[in-house]
C-alpha cells in the first residue's frame, strides 16, 4: 500500500512528518523590504482605483448639472420687477437722506 509523502509508516498513532526548520523558518520570515514594497502596491493600487472612481462620478455629475441647467431657461420677469422694487426702494432713501441733511444743520468749522 502506498502512502502520500510527509507521512511515515509506523505504530498505530500515525505523525505528519514536518518539513525540516530550514524550510521552515524560509517560510516564516518576510524580508521587510519587500513586505513594505507589497504594501505599497496594495495601497496605491487602492488609491488609484478610488481616484478613477471619483472621476468618473465627478464627471458623471457635471455632465448631469450642465445638461439639468441647459434645461432650464429662467424668466427674466421676474428678476426684472425686482431690480424695479429695488430701484424704487434706493430713490426713497435717497431722497429721504436729501431731507435729512436739509434739516440739520451745517457742520462746525472746528470740527
Amino acid at each position: 500500500m502506498r502512502h502520500s509523502p510527509g507521512f511515515e509508516r509506523g505504530p498505530p498513532n500515525t505523525r505528519l512528518k514536518l518539513a525540516g526548520p530550514s524550510r521552515c523558518s524560509s517560510l516564516l520570515f518576510v524580508d521587510p523590504s519587500s513586505f513594505l514594497l507589497g504594501a505599497l502596491l496594495v495601497s496605491a493600487k487602492a488609491l488609484g482605483i478610488g481616484a478613477v472612481g471619483f472621476g468618473i462620478a465627478w464627471w458623471r455629475a457635471r455632465n448631469r448639472i450642465r445638461q439639468l441647467e441647459a434645461e432650464r431657461q429662467p424668466d427674466p420677469k421676474p428678476l426684472l420687477d425686482r431690480m424695479d422694487r429695488l430701484e424704487g426702494a434706493l430713490d426713497s432713501v435717497a431722497a429721504a437722506l436729501g431731507q435729512l441733511q436739509r434739516r440739520l444743520p451745517p457742520p462746525r468749522a472746528g470740527s
